[in-house]
C-alpha cells in the first residue's frame, strides 16, 4: 500500500513539476471559473483522503503484525502469570515483544504525523480580492457630462470610469451596502455612487473619490460608508448628500487551484520512510507471530501449554480476575488430590512441580450465558474510544454552530438552509474566510501555521480511527471464537495448510472492512473540506494581479462540518448496533486472551489442526469432571451445570 502511494504522489510530483511553473514553491493547477475550481479541489482532496486512508489502514496492519506475540513470548508471559492479546491491535503486548520491534512501531506512528498534518495541504484554492474606487457624483457625470481640467488632472482614471459606468449594474442602496460590505471583493470592482442635486458645488459633478486598497488583512467591510449614519445606509451622508443609487462594475470572479511543491515533497519523504518501514517488517519478521486465533489454536493444539491446564472454561474475564468459582465438597476433594498442598503464607495452590500459580484452575460448573458483543471490548479500549469520539462530536457541533453564527454576521442576515448550501462544500468563499486570528498578515509562517491549524483534525480523526478499528476487531475475533462451539470450522492462520484457510485482508470480514474504511476515508475527506488553507490573491482596479498570495488564512464550510456530524452520527449508531448483538451461548469468551485461548487447546496428542474444528466435551461420558478443548473429532455440548476442569490427562 505505501508503496503504491508512494509511487502515485512521485508520478504527480514529477509531472507538476515538468508542465507548471513554480513560484516560491506553489503552482497554479487551474485559474478561471469558481465553480470548476471548487469541484477540481474537492475531488484531489477525495483522492487524497482515499490514499491516506489506504496507507493508515496498511500502517495499522504492520503496527498489528509488529505488536503480535511470538509463541516464545506468550510461554514467558505465562510462565509469569502474565497473559498477552493476540489477533487485536495492542499497545500492552509491546512490552513484551522484542525491542526492535518497539523500535519500528514507534517509527510507523510517527511516520504517520507529518502525512496527516500535511497531506491535505498539498493542493489547496484560492480566490481573488479586488481594489477598487469608488466615486461619489451627480447624475450629469454619468449621463457623460464633461470633466473639468481639475477633475482629469486630480483624477485621471475618472473618464475611463464615465465611459463605462453607464453600462454597469444598477444597485439599490441596500443592495449597493450589502455587495461592497464584505472584507474580499471577488465579483466587483468599482463603483459610482450617484448623488442627488446638481453640480453645484463649484461646477464639479463629481464630489469626492476614494481609493480602496487591499492591505492584507481584508478591507474593513464599512469603511468606504464611515461619513454614513450608523446603522450603515447610504440614505444620506453626514457631508449632507444624499444617495440615490450606484452603478457597480461587475467582474467574473477568479479562482485557483494551487500545488505546493515543498509541502509534496515532505509527504513523498515520509511516505518513502513508510514503505521501507513496511518492507523491513515483511522481510525481518521471520518469527511467526500469532496474528489470529486461528494461529493460536494452532499452536496450542499442536504444542499445549501446561500453565493453562486443568482450565477448559476459563474467560477473559476470569482469568483477568483469578477467580476461583465454587464447587461441591466431593469435586473439590477430587481436585485436590491433584494437587500436593496450599502455600500456606499466600494461600496460592502449589503443583506437583511446586510451580505457584494465579490463575485458579479447578472445577467450575459450567453456566452457558449470552453475552453481548460490547463485552469483548476492554474497559480500557472502550472508554479510551468513548471519550476521543464524544470530544470529537462536541467539536464539531460547537464548530457548526459558531460558522453558522459567523456566516449570519457576515452577511448580515440569517441565512437559510439553501443560501447555506450555496456556500459550497469545501469553497473558499469571502464569507467563510477565518479572519479573526492574526494569521491573515503577511509572511511564510502565516502558511505554515494555517497549514497546522488546517489539518490538526486529521491526526485526532485518525487515533479515532485506530481505537474504533481495536473495538471492532475486538468484537469480530469473538464473533468468530464463539462459532466454533457450534459448528465445525477451519482454522483461519496467517500461513495455511491444505484444509486451512487464509486471514483477511487487514484482518476484518470483508462485509465490515470495506464498509468501515469507506466510512472514514469520506469522514477524513469531509473535515478536510470543513476547515482548510486558503488564499487571496490581490487584483488592482484595473484588474492586474498584485500579489498571488496577499493572504494566507484558514477557510471553513457549514456543509461540509454538517456532512462530518452526520457521518460521526452513523459511525455511532453503527457502532451502536453491532455492540448491542449477541454471542451465541457455548464457548466461555476468551476474547484477545492469550491464556484463555490457551486453556481451551489441550485436546491430548494428535489433534489434526489442518481439519476442521469444533470446541465441545471430549471427555468420556460418565466422568464426574469433563473435559472441553478443541478437536476435530466429535464432540458434545456441555451440559449446564455440570463441572468441567481439565483434571483428566487429556495432554
Amino acid at each position: 500500500m505505501a508503496t503504491i502511494a508512494f509511487l502515485l504522489n512521485l508520478t504527480i510530483l514529477i509531472w507538476f513539476s515538468s508542465t507548471l511553473k513554480f513560484e516560491r514553491g506553489v503552482a497554479q493547477v487551474f485559474t478561471g471559473d469558481c465553480y470548476r475550481a471548487e469541484r477540481m479541489n474537492t475531488w484531489a482532496h477525495f483522492g487524497i483522503n482515499a490514499v491516506s486512508t489506504m496507507l493508515l489502514s496498511g500502517s495499522n496492519y504492520c503496527m498489528q503484525i509488529l505488536s503480535a506475540p511470538t509463541r516464545m513470548e506468550i510461554d514467558t508471559a505465562h510462565a509469569k502469570k502474565k497473559w498477552l492479546d493476540i489477533g487485536v491491535p495492542s499497545v500492552r503486548n509491546l512490552k513484551n515483544v522484542a525491542k526492535w520491534k518497539v523500535v519500528m512501531w514507534c517509527l510507523l506512528g510517527l511516520s504517520s504525523l507529518p502525512l496527516h498534518l500535511l497531506y491535505n495541504s498539498v493542493v489547496f484554492a484560492s480566490l481573488s480580492t479586488n481594489e477598487y474606487d469608488i466615486v461619489f457624483a451627480v447624475e450629469s457625470f454619468v449621463n457623460g457630462e464633461p470633466l473639468s481640467a481639475y477633475e482629469e488632472e486630480c483624477y485621471p482614471a475618472l473618464k475611463n470610469i464615465q465611459n463605462r459606468a453607464r453600462y454597469w449594474d444598477r444597485l439599490g442602496q441596500a443592495e449597493c451596502v450589502n455587495a461592497y460590505a464584505t472584507g474580499y471583493l471577488d465579483t466587483r470592482r468599482n463603483l459610482v455612487a450617484v448623488v442627488i442635486g446638481d453640480a453645484t458645488n463649484g461646477n464639479f459633478s463629481v464630489k469626492l473619490v476614494l481609493h480602496h486598497s487591499f492591505s492584507g488583512s481584508g478591507f474593513e467591510p464599512y469603511e468606504w460608508i464611515s461619513y454614513a449614519h450608523s446603522p450603515p445606509s447610504l440614505d444620506r451622508l453626514k457631508l449632507g448628500w444624499d444617495i440615490d443609487y450606484c452603478l457597480s462594475e461587475q467582474v467574473t470572479g477568479k479562482c485557483c487551484v494551487h500545488f505546493s511543491l515543498s509541502v509534496m515533497i515532505v509527504v513523498i519523504i515520509c511516505n518513502l520512510g513508510k514503505a521501507l518501514l513496511m518492507f523491513h517488517i515483511a522481510f525481518r519478521v521471520k518469527d511467526k507471530p500469532l496474528l489470529t486465533i486461528g494461529d493460536a489454536i494452532d499452536s496450542f493444539s499442536n504444542n499445549s501449554d501446561h500453565t493453562t491446564r486443568e482450565m477448559c472454561l476459563s474467560s477473559k474475564e476470569s482469568i483477568r480476575v483469578g477467580e476461583l468459582p465454587r464447587c461441591s465438597s466431593k469435586i473439590a476433594s477430587h481436585y485436590e488430590a491433584a494437587i500436593t498442598g496450599y502455600d500456606v503464607a499466600t494461600g496460592i495452590q502449589l503443583q506437583k512441580d511446586g510451580f505457584s500459580r494465579t490463575w485458579k484452575a479447578g472445577p467450575i460448573e459450567y453456566e452457558p450465558r449470552v453475552k453481548g458483543w460490547f463485552s469483548a471490548v476492554t474497559r480500557g479500549r472502550g472508554v479510551a474510544c468513548l471519550a476521543l469520539f464524544s470530544c470529537c462530536m462536541l467539536t464539531v457541533v460547537v464548530c457548526l454552530i459558531f460558522s453558522i453564527k459567523v456566516a449570519d454576521s457576515n452577511y448580515g442576515v440569517n441565512r437559510s438552509l439553501l443560501e447555506y448550501i450555496n456556500l459550497g462544500f469545501g469553497a473558499v468563499t469571502p464569507t467563510t474566510l477565518i479572519t479573526g486570528w492574526d494569521l491573515t498578515s503577511i509572511g511564510g509562517n502565516t502558511v505554515i501555521t494555517s497549514v497546522l491549524i488546517a489539518n490538526i483534525p486529521q491526526p485526532i480523526l485518525s487515533s479515532l480511527y485506530l481505537l474504533f478499528n481495536g473495538v471492532l476487531t475486538s468484537m469480530l475475533l469473538a464473533d468468530e471464537w464463539s462459532g466454533y462451539a457450534h459448528k465445525r470450522k477451519p482454522l483461519r492462520v496467517s500461513d495455511p495448510k491444505p484444509g486451512q484457510r487464509s486471514t483477511y485482508f487487514l484482518q476484518l470480514p470483508y462485509r465490515y472492512a470495506v464498509p468501515f474504511l469507506i466510512l472514514f476515508a469520506i469522514l477524513h475527506w469531509s473535515v478536510s473540506q470543513s476547515i482548510f488553507l486558503a488564499q487571496i490573491a490581490s487584483y488592482s482596479k484595473s484588474g492586474e494581479l498584485i500579489n498571488p498570495a496577499a493572504v494566507s488564512t484558514c477557510g471553513y464550510s457549514p456543509v461540509a462540518i454538517a456532512l462530518t456530524l452526520m457521518l460521526g452520527t452513523c459511525l455511532a449508531l453503527s457502532m451502536v448496533l453491532l455492540s448491542a448483538r449477541r454471542y451465541k451461548r457455548g464457548i466461555p469468551l476468551a476474547g484477545s486472551c492469550s491464556a484463555a485461548i490457551s486453556a481451551a487447546c489441550h485436546g491430548g496428542e494428535g489433534v489434526d489442526t489442518t481439519a476442521p474444528l469444533q470446541w465441545g466435551v471430549i471427555s468420556p461420558e460418565g466422568e464426574e469432571v469433563g473435559h472441553c478443548a478443541f478437536s476435530h473429532k466429535v464432540v458434545r455440548i456441555p451440559i449446564a451445570g455440570r463441572m468441567y476442569a481439565g483434571v483428566l490427562k487429556m495432554d
